[in-house]
């Protein structure tokens, strides 16, 4: 129904992925994020309904195209999810999360920068190549960090319970 370039609609992406690397480092729409999901899924939408526009499929195709590339976005996320939550739940709960958390935020900002410029400048950038690494080891990234935030979790209790005894004679000193 709409015809939309390609090419805003990629920088939009990229410029989606960059201000979602902001907001991790900083809340830019704190209470929002729900809206902000839904113009960034709109965007991206936008990006999918181009490309299965271009393909001449029929009606009927379309929606059956969109149907499975969405259960596969979708289910792919779920896995994602899966096996990355567990790891950044338990690492969230020591003093090591901060630097997660700004690690994958740098990371994701990078490359957004890499993408806008690739489509802004028609510049030539490494991003996809190191990207595609990226996730070409996700399942061994995936057990490093389940093993590393385990390491941060256990770091930090032994460190918690080192201090036990300096805590009780805190506690018993304010109770006097």
């Amino acid at each position: 129904m709409v015809a939309v370039p390609s090419r805003p609609i990629e920088v939009l992406i990229a410029v989606s992925i960059l201000v979602s690397a902001v907001h991790a480092l900083r809340p830019l729409f704190p209470g929002r994020e729900a809206l902000i999901a839904a113009f960034f899924g709109l965007v991206h939408g936008l990006a999918f309904a181009a490309t299965i526009g271009e393909l001449g499929l029929a009606p009927g195709e379309r929606v059956a195209s969109v149907l499975a590339f969405n259960l596969g976005i979708e289910t792919m996320q779920l896995i994602v999810l899966a096996a990355a939550m567990p790891s950044l739940l338990l690492v969230s709960r020591t003093r090591f999360y901060s630097p997660f958390r700004v690690g994958g935020a740098l990371f994701a900002g990078f490359a957004s920068v890499g993408w806008i410029s690739e489509r802004l400048l028609h510049m030539h950038s490494p991003v996809d190549m190191i990207v595609d690494s990226v996730a070409h080891h996700a399942v061994w990234i995936a057990a490093v960090l389940f093993l590393i935030s385990g390491a941060c979790w256990s770091l930090d209790n032994r460190r918690w319970y080192k201090m036990a005894p300096a805590r009780a004679v805190l506690r018993a000193n304010s109770v006097r």
